[in-house]
């Protein structure tokens, strides 16, 4: 698979220890997001993209586990704008039934599927299912804004019975 990452056409001037600039750091997030992608690869290349086009990011390598922080998150009054989740999860909890765990914390979640798996059913149905967007790996920078804004500007859809 291929890993695509946004490329900086000149250095950054005044960069903090922290490698973001001096106006990055002053600029609020453009908000919350929840990943949860159980190869840790795809799980940094997509934190990093995200954390580059602004947005605040937690992750989490199964669907417990994104079920658990986005409850934290909630509890705090801190909730994810957008939870982006991988389908298929080798030995533990996929998407699907992390969306329908996170539904009942938050009926109103906007989610993302992601998967490699290009022509499975929840890709290409992905509204009748619950999901706002989908995505599917590998995926570019640009289509990830694009499923970022469909998921924030679409309203909830229900849940295949």
């Amino acid at each position: 698979f291929h890993i695509y990452l946004p490329a900086v056409a000149s250095p950054v001037a005044d960069s903090t220890a922290a490698g973001t600039s001096t106006a990055d750091a002053a600029r609020p997030p453009r908000g919350r997001i929840l990943v949860m992608d159980d190869d840790e690869g795809v799980r940094f290349g997509l934190v990093a993209c995200l954390q580059q086009l602004g947005y605040l990011v937690e992750e989490t390598a199964d669907g417990q586990a994104a079920i658990d922080a986005y409850r934290g998150a909630h509890a705090r009054q801190e909730p994810p704008d957008v939870v982006i989740l991988d389908l298929t999860v080798r030995g533990a909890m996929g998407g699907l039934d992390a969306l329908q765990g996170i539904r009942q914390i938050d009926s109103q979640v906007a989610a993302i599927v992601i998967s490699g798996y290009a022509d499975n059913e929840v890709l290409r149905d992905y509204r009748r299912f619950g999901f706002r967007s989908a995505l599917a790996k590998p995926f570019t920078t640009d289509t990830l804004r694009q499923a970022l804004a469909e998921a924030r500007s679409a309203q909830p859809t229900a849940r295949a019975t």
